[in-house]
């Protein structure tokens, strides 16, 4: 059975493609200078050094399940984010944004996330399968995790001629391992790397204006926030730190998110008790003595909405925001086109059976109707089905080839993937293939005739002849391919029958 088995095994990987196939025929359609708003999410572990000079021996296994924890965490509630990199201890995330609503609800979620990981930590399940002390781990209680979220408008550069086009002064492209611009969708070995000033700047803010269990926001990200009560209330401007190559010397916002009710605190409880008072910790240790000044009291006091409106004006940021915003609705028209396709059941996915008949040494062919209305006018194959919604693979067969051909067909099981342009569209069309057994051979019958007008059963040698008597080109939409399908499909059924003997 070691063939059928080795065909079984690629049942997932077929399904795969033909997924994937589905998301580059009908999900967003990119072009050389296509822009996205793009998330950046960073994780880093805090005190990550001290706790591997603390644990000598021991430190990988502790800090390789917590990489691990943040990721499939993360992974689990937004299921369109990427790792983009790992640096050091830090994880960093990128996310497409369609709609300015996910800004807010992947915000929330890189929170909660945040909180739950950081409980993780503090009682003891980080450390639950190591072998040293438990108890002198959770005590010493150094490990504690920290994130950035910040937002930038990215062009995709696919070869070297796209840096000559209009671009957002951020790019992403992919890159092969001889540092080589690829197009993504031509080869897999890649890798994605993106590059920009409003990306540096992510790490810029990150890099000493957080501090654990908080989550730290860019003042694009946070002013766009700010427009919703929901979030505006869980926007805290903690104060104004210049930055090394960001706006040119000026104090940059260092603005934190906090949900009391996730944190079950209020931010001011949300510190530990001897952080306020540390001097070497110039984020907190500022941010209480600005809350007691009287000379800005009234400042603090007012929402983070009013405190951003200000800073957007002083530095002349409005039209990069709405650049942003105009980039984010672009694309949800462009994703709301491709739902309505799939609402209306135009996208299309085939199905093919490949007969074999009841001796298991030919298989049924089928020829095309010299049509315009029909693809692939004029040429042989295994028949065809276009899967109808809400139906199944199998059922979607058994019907529409019971329609063409009155045949009755025992699907099987899944055997190959393909896919074809449409001419008219473009558009790739995924479709898997099937081996099935006909139960009524001696009853074919290709009624209307408007698809199909002739059969034929035919063994490896036949299909052969059929090609070479063809004085021009190839009777067949893929010679080769149909070559190989039959081949492997009898030799498959000989092999079962052989084993059965």
């Amino acid at each position: 059975m070691s063939s059928s088995v080795s065909l079984n095994e690629s049942l997932n990987e077929s399904f795969s493609r033909v997924l994937e196939n589905l998301k580059k025929s009908y999900g967003k359609k990119k072009t050389s200078d296509s822009i996205d708003t793009v998330m950046f999410i960073s994780f880093d572990i805090v005190n990550s050094s001290l706790y591997k000079s603390s644990n000598y021996s021991g430190w990988f296994k502790v800090i390789y399940s917590l990489l691990n924890y943040v990721y499939t965490t993360i992974v689990k509630d937004i299921k369109e984010i990427k790792l983009w990199r790992t640096i050091g201890d830090e994880l960093v995330f990128v996310v497409n944004i369609y709609k300015i609503d996910e800004l807010g609800e992947y915000t929330q979620i890189i929170y909660e996330a945040l909180i739950e990981i950081n409980k993780y930590i503090k009682n003891g399940e980080l450390f639950k399968d190591t072998n040293d002390g438990i108890d002198d781990l959770i005590e010493n209680n150094l490990l504690e995790l920290k994130a950035t979220a910040w937002i930038a408008r990215v062009s995709e550069i696919k070869s070297d001629d796209d840096l000559n086009k209009n671009i957002t002064g951020n790019i992403c492209y992919y890159y092969d391992n001889k540092i080589n611009i690829i197009n993504n969708s031509d080869n897999r070995e890649k890798f994605r790397e993106y590059q920009g000033k409003d990306i540096d700047l992510g790490f810029r803010i990150a890099s000493k204006n957080t501090i654990a269990r908080k989550l730290l926001l860019s003042v694009e990200l946070a002013y766009i926030l700010s427009e919703s009560d929901k979030f505006n209330q869980k926007l805290h401007i903690v104060g104004y730190n210049k930055l090394k190559g960001v706006w040119n010397g000026r104090p940059y916002p260092i603005i934190w998110y906090h949900d009391a009710y996730v944190a079950e605190c209020k931010i001011e409880e949300s510190f530990a008790y001897d952080e306020d008072e540390d001097e070497t910790n110039p984020i907190v240790y500022n941010y209480f003595k600005r809350k007691e000044s009287d000379k800005i009291r009234d400042r603090i006091s007012s929402s983070a909405k009013v405190e951003l409106k200000k800073v957007i004006k002083d530095r002349n940021l409005q039209n990069k925001i709405d650049k942003i915003k105009e980039c984010i609705e672009e694309s949800n028209k462009v994703e709301k086109k491709a739902l309505d396709i799939r609402a209306e059941e135009k996208l299309e996915v085939h199905c093919v059976a490949v007969c074999l008949n009841k001796e298991g040494n030919k298989v049924l062919m089928f020829k095309r109707a010299c049509s315009e209305d029909v693809r692939f006018e004029g040429c042989w194959d295994f028949g065809c089905a276009k899967v109808i919604g809400g139906w199944t693979f199998r059922e979607t067969l058994e019907t529409e080839y019971k329609k063409f051909s009155n045949l009755d067909i025992d699907v099987k099981y899944p055997f190959k993937d393909y896919n074809f342009e449409d001419k008219d569209t473009g558009v790739t069309i995924p479709g898997i293939r099937y081996i099935a057994s006909v139960k009524n051979e001696s009853e074919i019958d290709l009624k209307n005739k408007k698809k199909y007008v002739e059969f034929k059963w035919v063994d490896l040698n036949e299909f052969n002849q059929m090609q070479n008597d063809k004085k021009e080109g190839s009777p067949f939409i893929n010679y080769e391919e149909f070559r190989d399908i039959i081949e492997t499909v009898l030799l498959e059924r000989n092999v079962i029958k052989n084993e059965r003997k």
